[in-house]
């Protein structure tokens, strides 16, 4: 499989360009749920094969990683560790920021293309005979449904099952149910969240390379859907707004993000549909984050 160049510039970062068309839009990073504490890292690592691929969906926030491949490091264990994004800012600026050239055992990569075209490469000829570990350590799973998450992490096992050697995957969920703690992470005192969501805006604007969006006129709601155990995130004009020839009521919401909560009773059904079994969990009390070994 040839990789096609690119080289916007000069970096000491390994990027691989797999995208199978352009994207000249350079898409907002997904808000990253961070894990509520340090991981056994060197336990994770012992379950990693030596020479194995690891490929990580996304990479937003790679302060995560870097423990585990710290881990990886310290026990002499070669890997190729890839981040996979759609943006090559992101990449060259993550990876960066875990200082590549620092390791000995561990090779640090960035590819460069959407899920799809990381479906295709792992199934590529050169790598079916490596052992193959796929990270989602952030909020991936959760922007979907129960069902749409097990879609996704299936189109994974299946091009995980290409290979003729083992295949794990390490998955991130956040389980936790109650709304109140829920709404008040997601709507911080500090505004953090608040200001995560507005930069939307300015990200449009430099999409449609114009002005469509006054940041002035718009707040941000969130609420808890109990029904769906999800909390979704909204852009709302304060005022009545025309934007690019539509006209928004004060107040008429524009949709931007959910974020499901899948507890253990949803997390044994995600497995089961995804076609995974689960080998060993770390779960934090009393916030129900979960980190899950799994085998293929």
């Amino acid at each position: 499989m040839q990789t096609p160049p690119h080289s916007p510039g000069k970096s000491d970062v390994d990027i691989i360009d797999i995208r199978s068309s352009t994207h000249d839009i350079s898409l907002q990073k997904e808000l990253q749920a961070s894990l509520s504490a340090e991981p056994p890292n060197a336990e994770l690592a012992l379950q990693i094969a030596p020479g194995s691929v690891v490929v990580e969906l996304g990479s937003g926030c790679l302060r995560k990683i870097k423990l585990l491949l710290d881990a990886l490091e310290a026990q002499h264990k070669p890997v190729d560790y890839y981040a996979l994004d759609l943006s090559h800012s992101e990449l060259e600026r993550t990876l960066t920021d875990i200082s590549p050239s620092s390791f000995s055992y561990v090779r640090c990569h960035g590819l460069l293309g959407t899920y799809d075209d990381g479906l295709s490469w792992l199934q590529d000829a050169s790598l079916l005979d490596r052992p193959k570990c796929i990270l989602s350590l952030g909020s991936t799973i959760g922007s979907s449904s129960l069902s749409g998450a097990a879609n996704f992490l299936s189109n994974f096992v299946e091009a995980v099952k290409c290979s003729t050697s083992q295949g794990m995957f390490i998955v991130g969920v956040d389980g936790c149910k109650d709304g109140d703690k829920v709404w008040h992470a997601y709507n911080d005192d500090k505004g953090c969240n608040y200001r995560f969501i507005s930069n939307i805006l300015q990200n449009a604007n430099r999409c449609l390379e114009y002005d469509a969006f006054n940041p002035e006129e718009w707040t941000v709601r969130g609420q808890w859907n109990k029904e769906k155990s999800r909390h979704d995130q909204f852009l709302v004009p304060v005022r009545d707004v025309v934007v690019d020839g539509v006209k928004l009521k004060k107040g008429e919401g524009l949709f931007v993000v959910s974020s499901h909560k899948f507890d253990e009773d949803d997390q044994e059904k995600l497995w089961e549909d995804a076609g995974l079994q689960l080998q060993s969990c770390w779960r934090t009390e009393p916030h129900k984050y979960s980190l899950s070994v799994l085998s293929v």
